[in-house]
């Protein structure tokens, strides 16, 4: 099997991939390895005016050592279900959103050959540590949700080959995203039981025919200066969850970077707002009464993951852990009467007095 980690083989594949594909011998060919995510290795490849992405999973992930259990099990055949996703999804994509081709899959090798979504970009992630909460982004990423949600919702879907595949995937990122971040550490009483409730109502109660992505968060959403974005990795979707799970793992992620940027709390709230508000656009009818409070659960459960969870992330600093975890627990352990409203005015005076 080859291994793009090997720098001969790669140059020696990427060399005869392209003759395949474009049909040219490329000129000037450039390989450049992007350290990001935790399962795969990707690469960007360039040649003049053409960018590929080349993504390989191999037997172990790549940074097994440092993730969960649970992760790192998940098999390498992941890969050939991304495209299952795309094409689903690009039936009702929204102007402004892009989602990759893909150009061809090597099963023998496990390589997924992908189309430039970046086009100059910026991660959402990049660009939300060092402050920036782009309203614009934020609508588009809600408004993807609420349009696939919408779409989907109470449809039979198959991403990952069968039936029995999508529901033990989703079972899979359910525990991980609640009981899961129990594992590590000590926990009060109340968040315990709040999480044991949240994961037990999801997967007898709230699990529904949808498609679900499971990593909908700023690393994987590319920021472009005409104000459009593109999304990335889908390897973990399936065709079966809770509704609310997706957008409970977005916003979660919003709180965190509120935190760490907690002069910028205003704009982060804004910036939250607008995904709840293009979410709404299309789902506000569709939302059962439990939906939302579900969200901000499943959002307090992701702040507490990225610390003591099985994909822990390297910035989250130790200075501003404790009050991260402080936020999750309060969201996972409280009902808001006015919902959101609530919950953005607690945050709001929280980091004021922090």
């Amino acid at each position: 099997m080859i291994e793009l980690r090997n720098e001969e083989q790669r140059k020696k594949y990427i060399h005869e991939l392209w003759v395949k594909i474009f049909k040219e011998n490329p000129a000037e060919l450039k390989d450049e390895f992007i350290d990001t995510g935790v399962l795969n290795y990707l690469y960007q490849v360039t040649s003049h005016n053409k960018i590929i992405f080349l993504k390989q999973a191999l037997d172990k992930t790549k940074n097994w050592r440092k993730i969960g259990k649970d992760l790192a099990s998940i098999s390498m055949d992941r890969l050939k279900y991304e495209g299952k996703y795309i094409d689903i999804v690009r039936k009702f994509l929204p102007r402004g959103i892009e989602v990759p081709n893909i150009m061809h899959y090597d099963e023998e090798n496990n390589i997924l050959m992908l189309s430039d979504v970046k086009k100059g970009g910026v991660l959402l992630e990049t660009n939300m540590l060092n402050g920036n909460f782009n309203e614009q982004t934020a609508y588009h990423l809600g408004e993807f949700l609420g349009i696939s949600n919408r779409n989907t919702l109470g449809k039979r879907i198959i991403v990952r080959g069968t039936a029995e595949a999508d529901l033990e995937n989703w079972h899979l990122f359910l525990n991980m995203r609640t009981r899961g971040i129990l594992q590590r550490e000590e926990f009060p009483d109340g968040v315990r039981s709040e999480i044991e409730k949240l994961y037990n109502l999801a997967k007898d109660r709230y699990t529904n025919k949808v498609l679900v992505n499971t990593d909908y968060c700023p690393k994987n959403v590319l920021e472009r200066k005409d104000g459009s974005i593109g999304l990335v990795d889908f390897e973990q979707a399936c065709g079966v969850g809770d509704p609310a799970f997706d957008l409970g793992f977005l916003m979660g992620h919003y709180f965190i970077m509120s935190v760490i940027n907690e002069e910028k709390v205003e704009e982060a709230i804004k910036a939250m707002m607008e995904i709840l508000k293009g979410y709404n656009k299309e789902m506000a009818d569709l939302k059962e009464d439990q939906h939302d409070k579900r969200v901000i659960k499943y959002a307090g459960a992701v702040m507490v993951y990225r610390i003591t969870g099985s994909s822990q992330v390297s910035w989250i600093e130790s200075e501003d852990a404790p009050l991260i975890k402080e936020i999750g627990f309060h969201l996972i352990t409280n009902n808001f009467k006015r919902g959101f409203d609530d919950v953005f005015s607690f945050l709001k005076k929280k980091l004021e007095r922090n």
